[in-house]
This record gives C-alpha cells, structure tokens and sequence, in this order.
C-alpha cells in the first residue's frame, strides 16, 4: 500500500470546477464543461423537468428512475411507523419523543447504549425481565419510575409493551458545517447524501456501512425523509453515535455547498453507462443515493458532476439501496487508498492496493 499521503494543496482547496485529473484505472474528472458530463441523455431513463412544485411541493422525478432499490424496498407501513425494524417503538405525538415498548425492546436499547432519558416500570409487576432492567437501568445512570399501569397504556397505545416502555433522548444532529470542517484539511473524504430514503433499516444499514469505510459524515432532508430514531440504533449497529448526520431543507442546495468546498458529485444510477470501476470516485466525493421508490430527484440530477453504476451480471434490475451504498463507498475507498491519499489509515487486512 502507498505509504506516502497526497499534498494537500490540490484539490482539498480548489473551487469547484477545476481542471480535471487524471483518474484511478483511467477514470478522469469531467471536462471544463459540467454538462458535457451531466448531460441527461446519458443517464438512460427519460428525463421530465426538474422543476418543483408549487407552495414548496416534491420536485418532479424522472419518469425513468434514477437510483437503486426502487424495486422491492417499499414497505409503506414499515416506513411510517418503524415496525418491523428495529425496536417496537412510536413517536409520541404530543412530545415528539421516540418511545420504546416491551421488556425485550427495552433491555436491547439499554445494552445497545440507546441514549435513554427515563424508563417507566408499571407497578406490582416482577420478573426477572423488569428485575434486570433496573440492574442495567441503574449501573448506566438512567433513571427509572415505578408508575401506575394505566399511564403506560396511554403512552405506548398500539405497541405491546408489557408494562414497560423507555423514553429516549432526541438524537444531537450535526450541522453540515460540522461536516465540511472535519474534512476541509483532508486531500480525500466521502459525504453521503442521502435523497429522502425513507426506510429505517435500509437508512441504518447505511449508516453503519458509512462508519466502517470512514466516511466524513451523512446529510439528509429535513422533510419526507426518515428521521433519526430509537431503532436506528439498532438497525445500524450502533453507527449512529458514531457518524456526523445533518439535517438540512434542501439537498440540492447541499450539492451546491458540497461543491463549493471541493467535493466533486456522484449520483448513484444504474441506468448511466458509466461503471464506477471506471469512473474517478476518489478524492472528495459526495455520494447521492436515491430514494426508494423515486431515486434522485430531477433537481439534485442535475448537481451531480457525473452518474455511476455498479456492474452486475445477473437479472435482477439492481441492489437494494443500502447495498449499493455500500458497494459504491468501498469503490471510493479503493480507489483513494490506490491514490495515496489516505497514507497509512486503512487497515487492508494484508492484501496489495498498488497499481
């Protein structure tokens, strides 16, 4: 592996656009003229305006989506409500906070170092379930009321909870300042962007893949998208206490800005021809992955510097959304580490990354 880190007074200070450099495997950047690259005709798909709609509405997707996991990811309750990933758990309405129902539910978030705020124990009720919770309650500093059976229920309506529910703590978003300072020194960094995915296990299936390739942080809309929440947690390993996420009112404004600090856009489409093998996904890099049902929006299409896929052989139209996040993150982390821009910081189990 390349010992040697990359200069840093390249790319991670240039505005863009900028000349383009020569690509890892014979990619390159895009040519002085953006829409050359970004062109529509060369998604595949056929491109509808990319206006929005009135009063704030969605923009307009493209007839043809642009994105993965459009297919087979859609589970419309799923997405509302949380069930079926994660914790059994609810928003309460009239506090906004997430509530965790069930015995089992609640001993998992205690030991996945949920950041719980109160834990209430209906009276008279002993086991040794609520007996352990108190002992974990307790030796993490979370405090714990023994209420009334009635209070429960009218909390956690709908969930089985067993006489037992958590409160947890709202989750401490960054900023996307935050975001571009942790990497505004560094010659290489990955920021997802993540385009109203909406599904909570397919969001912390990313999450967690982001932590482990070292991405510098995760943006996401502030509205129509998923949120997050007590399951996140759970459904990405924890990843959550450790990654940067930002809520912000506009991704494509966010593209804009990711742009203006050195970071070349990627949109993730399996109907470009251009294979990510080939393409230059190295360096600064912000990762747009698509929606479930709509993929990227016509309006954040038309921010991105250039579109990838991944290659597939088989004839399922494509990965899931979390899988092809994940695929297209270790791309970027093969092809920095092969340019030498992350030194000695990858961990590559033995194997040769030198060209």
């Amino acid at each position: 592996m390349a010992s040697n880190k990359g200069s840093k007074n390249s790319h991670s200070s240039r505005k863009h656009p900028a000349k383009p450099r020569s690509g890892v495997n014979g990619g390159s950047r895009p040519s002085g003229n953006p829409n050359s690259y970004r062109a529509s005709g060369k998604r595949g798909g056929n491109m509808s305006s990319g206006t929005a709609g009135r009063n704030g509405g969605a923009p307009k997707r493209a007839s043809g989506y642009s994105g993965y996991g459009t297919s087979g990811d859609s589970a419309q309750a799923r997405r509302k409500s949380g069930q079926g990933q994660g914790y059994s758990y609810k928003k309460e309405q009239k506090t906004g906070v997430d509530i965790i129902a069930g015995k089992h539910a609640v001993l998992e978030a205690i030991e996945a170092n949920v950041p719980l705020k109160n834990i209430e124990i209906a009276q008279n009720m002993q086991s040794e379930a609520s007996d352990k919770i108190i002992e974990l309650a307790t030796s993490a500093g979370i405090t714990y009321d023994i209420v009334p059976r009635g209070k429960i229920d009218s909390r956690a309506v709908g969930l089985n909870h067993q006489g037992v529910i958590a409160i947890a703590k709202p989750y401490q978003y960054s900023s996307m300042g935050e975001i571009m300072k942790a990497c505004q020194d560094e010659d290489a960094a990955l920021v997802y962007v993540l385009d109203h995915i909406t599904d909570v296990g397919n969001f912390g299936a990313i999450v967690r893949s982001a932590e482990v390739i070292g991405a510098s942080g995760i943006i996401i809309p502030n509205k129509r998208s998923v949120d997050v929440v007590a399951s996140s947690y759970k459904t990405s390993a924890g990843a959550v206490s450790r990654m940067r996420i930002a809520k912000v009112s506009s991704i494509a404004t966010a593209c804009d800005r990711l742009r203006e600090n050195g970071f070349w856009i990627a949109g993730a489409n399996e109907k470009t021809d251009k294979n990510c093998w080939d393409s230059p996904l190295h360096g600064k890099i912000g990762l747009v992955m698509g929606s479930e049902s709509d993929g990227i929006s016509q309006l954040v299409q038309k921010r991105c510097d250039f579109m990838v896929k991944l290659p597939q052989r088989g004839g399922i139209g494509s990965l899931n959304v979390s899988c092809a996040a994940a695929a297209l993150g270790y791309e970027w982390l093969r092809q920095t580490t092969q340019a030498g821009m992350l030194g000695n910081d990858v961990d590559t189990y033995g194997m040769e990354v030198d060209g």
